[in-house]
C-alpha cells in the first residue's frame, strides 16, 4: 500500500526572499514558487515543486481550508487523501506525503511532466488507435485496483489522466472519490462531469463501480474519435440522448471491430449488463497477441520537449568507487566486486538465473538485475536475524534500505516491456521466446519480493517516529520506487556506519589467535552478514559509478557469481580477511 505520511504543523510554511511572484515557499523539505502554478481547482492550487533533499520534482497541491465551507467539502478532501494513500500502481498518481497547517492542507504527489490527456487532445484532436490502447490499458489497470479497494473515482475523464515523461497514463484527481469509509450521504451527492457521467449518475445521483466503467468508455471514444459519444445543450437533453440515441461511431476514423466492441461494452445503459472489470481485462482489444505496442512506451504524439528534470546527487557521486580501487589481500582488482568469503560457487548445479557465457548481452543485463535482487534478499534475511547491532534503529534502517533497493530494481524490471533498462536492440529481443520466459521470471520474483517488502514496511511503522528523526533517512523512508542516485548516497552513509558497528561488536566477542579455527556457531551468521554488507557496499558504489548503465554494471559486478553459491564454514582467518577488505575499501 502506498501510504502517505501525515505530519502536523502549527505554523505556516517558511519563505525565502524574493519578489511576490518569485518567492519560494518551504513545507518541511519540499519547496515551490508561486510562479510555478500548474493547475487550479475550487479550493486548491497546484504547483511544480521539489524535494530539496533528493532533488526529485514533485507536484504540490495546496488546499485553502477557508474555502472548505461545508462538511461535504471536508469529507471529499478526506476521501481523496484516503483513496490516494491506499492505492499503489504505476497507473495511478502517487501521493508521497500530506502536511497540515492552520490554513492549508498540502498534498505532495508525483509530478507528471507531460501534463494531462485532456490538454493533449485539445492540441492534437485524437490519438491513433494503438496509442489509445496504451491509455485505456492503463485506465483498466487503475480501475481494477480501485475496485479491489472499494473506491469509486466518480470523475474519470481525459483531463484527469496525467502523462508521465515516458507517456504512462496515470489516473489522478480523486477529489470526488468515495471509499468504504466515506460518510453515508457522500456517494449520492451529484459530482463529476456530465459528459462522462453514467445515465444512473446523471439522472438519479446513483454512483457505483459501473459508473467508472461508463466513464472509461466515454474517454476511450473521445481519445480515438476526438469527440464524446453524445452531445447536448443541457444535462436533461444529454441524459435523454444517452438512453434513447444508439451509440454510433464516426465513419471518418477507421478503427478495429475489437475497439468498437470494447467501447460498446462500457456504454451499456443497463448497469447490470455493462461490462465488468474481469471482462475488460480479458477483452481482446487490450490483450490480444496481435497488439504491436508497448504499454509504457512514450507515444509518438507525446514526443516533444519535456520539462528538464534535476540531476540527482552529481556533486556527491565523485566518491571513491569500485572502479578506482577494490582490493583483497593487498591485491588491486579494478572495477571488480569481491565475492563474500562465506560461500562457494556451485559447480555442478546450474541455477535458472545463472548467466552462461553464450547468453546474449540483453539477457545478461536483465538477469544481472534479478541476481542483484536475489543477493539483496539474502542480505535482508541476514539483517533480520541478527541481534548484534547496538542500535535497533541502525538495524531497521539497514533492513529498509535493502528491501527498498530490491523493489526499486524490481519495479524497473516489471516495466521491462517498455525497455526500462534502455537496452540497445531490445525491440528484436522482445520477439524471442526467451523474453516471454524472462517476463514470467520477473513476475515471480516481483510477487515474492513485494510481499516481503509489505511485511517489513508494516513492521517498521511502529518505529516510524524514531526513524523519521533522521531527516535524510526520512526523505527516502517511503514507498516511492523511482531510482535516484541520492538513494544510494544516503544509503552508503548508513551502510558504512552499520559495517563499522557490526565489526566492533564481533571483535568484542572473538579472541582467538588461531586463524584456522572455525568460528563459534552462534557468531558465524554475524560474520557472514558483515561479509555480505561489505560486498553490498561495493555493489552500491558500483551502482553509482554505472548509474543508468545496467550492462556495464553486469560486466563489472559479475553479480551472477555473487548471487549463487552455498555457505562454507568460516574461520577466524576469514574474519581477518574481511577486516582487511574493509580497510582497503576505506569503509
Amino acid at each position: 500500500m502506498y501510504l502517505a505520511q501525515k505530519q502536523m504543523y502549527s505554523q505556516h510554511p517558511s519563505y525565502t526572499n524574493g519578489s511576490s511572484q518569485n518567492v519560494k515557499k518551504m513545507i518541511e523539505n519540499f519547496s515551490y514558487g508561486l510562479h510555478q502554478q500548474i493547475g487550479k481547482g475550487f479550493s486548491s492550487k497546484v504547483y511544480k515543486g521539489q524535494n530539496e533533499v533528493t532533488g526529485e520534482t514533485v507536484a504540490i497541491k495546496v488546499i485553502d481550508k477557508a474555502l472548505l465551507k461545508t462538511p461535504l467539502h471536508h469529507a471529499l478532501l478526506q476521501s481523496e487523501i484516503e483513496a490516494l494513500s491506499t492505492l499503489d500502481s504505476q497507473y495511478i498518481m502517487k501521493l508521497y506525503k500530506v502536511f497540515q497547517t492552520q490554513n492549508n492542507t498540502y498534498l505532495i504527489t508525483e509530478f507528471c511532466e507531460n501534463g494531462d490527456l485532456g490538454s493533449k487532445l485539445t492540441k492534437i484532436g485524437k490519438f491513433p488507435e494503438q496509442q489509445a490502447q496504451n491509455v485505456i490499458f492503463g485506465l483498466v489497470k487503475a480501475y481494477k485496483l480501485l475496485k479491489q479497494n472499494g473506491i469509486i473515482h466518480r470523475d474519470i475523464k481525459p483531463a484527469n489522466v496525467l502523462l508521465s515523461g515516458c507517456g504512462t497514463p496515470k489516473l489522478a484527481d480523486f477529489g470526488f472519490a468515495t471509499t468504504p469509509n466515506s460518510p453515508p450521504l457522500l456517494p449520492n451527492v451529484n459530482v463529476g462531469s456530465p459528459l462522462y457521467m453514467s445515465p444512473q449518475a446523471l439522472k438519479n445521483n446513483k454512483y457505483s463501480d459501473k459508473s467508472d466503467i461508463w466513464a472509461i468508455g466515454v474517454s476511450a471514444f473521445e481519445i480515438i474519435f476526438g469527440q464524446v459519444p453524445w452531445q447536448a445543450t443541457s444535462e436533461k437533453e444529454l441524459g435523454q440522448k444517452m438512453v434513447s440515441v444508439p451509440l454510433t461511431f464516426p465513419s471518418s476514423t477507421k478503427v478495429s471491430q475489437e475497439c468498437k466492441e470494447f467501447i460498446k461494452r462500457c456504454l451499456v445503459v443497463n448497469e447490470q449488463e455493462r461490462a465488468s472489470i474481469d471482462e475488460l481485462e480479458k477483452h481482446p482489444w487490450i490483450r490480444g497477441p496481435e497488439l504491436a505496442f508497448q504499454v509504457n512506451k512514450q507515444p509518438a504524439l507525446l514526443k516533444q520537449k519535456t520539462l528538464e528534470q534535476p540531476k540527482e546527487g552529481k556533486e556527491n557521486s565523485a566518491k571513491k568507487l569500485p572502479g578506482d580501487s577494490i582490493h583483497r589481500s593487498g591485491k588491486k582488482h579494478t572495477t571488480q566486486i569481491t565475492k563474500p568469503l562465506g560461500q562457494q560457487s556451485k559447480q555442478t548445479e546450474t541455477s535458472s538465473f545463472e548467466i552462461k557465457s553464450n547468453t546474449s548481452n540483453i539477457e545478461y543485463t536483465i538477469m544481472s538485475q534479478i541476481n542483484f535482487c536475489k543477493y539483496l534478499f539474502r542480505v535482508a534475511n541476514l539483517i533480520e536475524s541478527t541481534n548484534l547491532f547496538r542500535s535497533e534503529l541502525i538495524r531497521d534502517k539497514l533492513l529498509f534500505f535493502a528491501i527498498k533497493n530490491i523493489m526499486i530494481k524490481m519495479y524497473k524490471l516489471k516495466d521491462i516491456d517498455s525497455n526500462s533498462l534502455d537496452i540497445q536492440g531490445f525491440d528484436a529481443y522482445k520477439t524471442s521466446s526467451q523474453f516471454q520466459q524472462t517476463q514470467i521470471t520477473i513476475q515471480q520474483h516481483f510477487t515474492k519480493y513485494q510481499s516481503y517488502f509489505k511485511n517489513i514496511w508494516s513492521m517498521l511503522q511502529s518505529n516510524k517516529n524514531e526513524l523519521s528523526i533522521d531527516k535524510k533517512f526520512d526523505a527516502v523512508f517511503d514507498e516511492n520506487f523511482t531510482e535516484f542516485e541520492s538513494f544510494y548516497i544516503i544509503f552508503n552513509s548508513v551502510l558504512r556506519q552499520a559495517i563499522k558497528e557490526l565489526q566492533k561488536e564481533i571483535d568484542k566477542k572473538l579472541g582467538s589467535d588461531d586463524l584456522s579455527k572455525s568460528l563459534p556457531v552462534d557468531m558465524e551468521k554475524d560474520v557472514v552478514l558483515l561479509d555480505y554488507l561489505v560486498t553490498y557496499f561495493q555493489l552500491s558504489q558500483l551502482t553509482l559509478e554505472t548509474f543508468n548503465k545496467p550492462y556495464e554494471f553486469a560486466q563489472k559486478s559479475k553479480i551472477e557469481h555473487i548471487a549463487e553459491g552455498s555457505p562454507v564454514r568460516l574461520t577466524y582467518g576469514h574474519f581477518i580477511e574481511i577486516k582487511n577488505k574493509m580497510s582497503d575499501l576505506e569503509v
